[in-house]
């Protein structure tokens, strides 16, 4: 196939298959509830249900509880409050938004390759294996993961009018017309941030999408390039200063501690993670805590080494391949964003986590369009079919699997459970699991699942006392009062202990009357 991105098929065939693709693959959803930290975000903030401004999602961060969240989420969370006034609080209107928006992207991607001089057929190809990768699932069947398909969706919009302001000033570099196209490009990636912190990397992204050549710059290019680094140098500016500002005073609930060493281990074990896991994603589940000490955490680590020095040899092997097919733009768009959540710049709230690769996996599906745009023509038909059949057989793998893993997302229980039988056997999913007994009215089964918290962690607070509520619902008081007791031992300031024993002992004392 040739770089021409004409096709006999007209282009809005390849539209509009590329949209039934993703609404058949992910349709099991739309039946889901919500599930973990969307009940907090949509149905637990006051913002999003019109009880309070709608300022104070930008003005204010994320407050689970007593504890500041790490992060900021204003333009998602703006989305939530006008699906909430539109369709009220029926998650299947989130869930059915979520899937369009994921559509959407894909959309954009699909037109990023054909400006990118890549064929449609091959475009779609490639678009259509990174719409259905079972990876992304998380941020798309998760209500509460909007957050990485609507910065995805503005920061290829970012990318696109950059591209073709890059273009147009070429032809015309006093004109207004690629001023404006620039001008554009960077109010859609400052809608990025607004959703999520990985698009401050847009702009280098995009230097090394129009980099290249091997070509003196013209005084236009020049210009763009000047016109571009200042300009977004001033918003990424702004954003890091408001950012701050909004976060000034508010101590933030702290990430896994890890040290330096362990942070190296952690970047080679995900790079394994997400690219072995990535091409075979048998076992998928959210709360990816891999400690040193189990063996898991060490075939990722020997299955990341590997596969970087691979590449390490590959690249020094076939240099002059990577460079004249482009691919390299691909990569390092992909190794960009490993490395930003590789927890070795900084330490993040998981080892790993699938999500995080919703965007850099469009790295790797333009590197493989452009090494088959490049090599495809110097293949015998039999190699040909070869590779295309067996891209098949993944995308059809890939779209079963996250077909299927749609179900495990159905409500509070069928999640957690499938989590925790996936490997998820943390205090985590069981202490959410026990809260969704809890907001059932299911006590026994909820203390059964905060006790399991409770021999994992001792001293968990938040566990202890879930538990002690849960007795005392039960009608237990002694025992919810000695669980009270113990923790105050531990917090003898925390005057919601003082309160709830007062209960407990008000509550036991007025049952023996009663006895009496």
């Amino acid at each position: 196939m040739t770089s021409s991105r004409f096709s006999p098929v007209p282009g809005w065939c390849w539209v509009l298959l590329l949209t039934v693709l993703v609404l058949v693959v992910y349709s099991p959803s739309g039946a889901n509830e919500f599930v973990w930290d969307d009940h907090f975000f949509v149905e637990g903030n006051a913002a999003v249900q019109g009880k309070a401004p709608l300022s104070s999602l930008w003005l204010k961060p994320v407050k689970f509880e007593r504890a500041i969240l790490p992060l900021w989420r204003p333009l998602p969370l703006t989305v939530y409050a006008a699906l909430r006034s539109v369709f009220g609080t029926s998650a299947a209107a989130f869930h059915r938004a979520s899937v369009l928006l994921h559509a959407a992207v894909a959309l954009l991607l699909f037109l990023w390759f054909v400006e990118m001089r890549i064929s449609r057929p091959v475009a779609f190809a490639a678009s259509a294996l990174y719409a259905v990768h079972p990876f992304l699932t998380s941020a798309v069947t998760y209500v509460a993961g909007m957050a990485d398909p609507l910065a995805a969706f503005f920061s290829l919009t970012a990318l696109l009018l950059w591209q073709r302001a890059f273009r147009s000033v070429g032809d015309a570099p006093q004109g207004k017309l690629w001023q404006k196209r620039l001008l554009a490009g960077c109010l859609a990636w400052l809608c990025a941030l607004f959703c999520k912190e990985w698009a401050l990397l847009v702009p280098a992204l995009a230097a090394i999408s129009f980099a290249g050549g091997g070509r003196k710059r013209s005084a236009g290019e020049s210009l763009f390039w000047k016109a571009g680094f200042w300009t977004c140098l001033f918003i990424a500016g702004i954003y890091v200063c408001f950012r701050s500002e909004v976060f000034a005073k508010s101590e933030c609930i702290s990430s896994i501690r890890m040290d330096f060493l362990e942070r190296i281990a952690c970047a080679v074990m995900s790079s394994g993670f997400y690219q072995l896991g990535g091409l075979f994603p048998v076992n998928l589940r959210m709360d990816r805590y891999y400690h040193l000490a189990k063996p898991e955490f060490w075939w990722w680590f020997m299955a990341g080494a590997s596969l970087l020095f691979g590449w390490f040899f590959a690249v020094r092997q076939f240099k002059d391949a990577w460079f004249k097919s482009g691919a390299w733009r691909g990569f390092a768009w992909f190794w960009i964003f490993w490395l930003f959540h590789s927890n070795l710049p900084f330490v993040l709230n998981a080892h790993v986590a699938e999500h995080w690769m919703y965007f850099a996996y469009m790295g790797l599906a333009w590197a493989g369009a452009d090494l088959w745009t490049s090599c495809a023509p110097s293949l015998r038909p039999r190699a040909r079919g070869i590779v295309g059949m067996t891209l098949v057989l993944f995308g059809l793998f890939w779209a079963g699997r996250t077909f299927a893993r749609q179900l495990d997302w159905q409500d509070d229980f069928v999640f957690f459970q499938r989590n925790i039988a996936a490997g998820a056997d943390t205090t985590r999913s069981h202490l959410s699991l026990g809260s969704a007994y809890a907001r059932e009215g299911d006590f026994a089964n909820a203390a059964a699942q905060f006790s399991k918290v409770l021999e994992k962690d001792p001293g968990h607070f938040q566990a202890a006392v879930a538990l002690a509520r849960c007795h005392f619902f039960m009608g237990d008081y002694a025992k919810a009062a000695a669980i009270v007791r113990q923790m105050r031992a531990r917090h003898p300031a925390d005057p919601v202990l003082g309160w709830f024993e007062a209960d407990c002992i008000k509550a036991l004392q007025a049952k023996k009357a009663k006895s009496h």
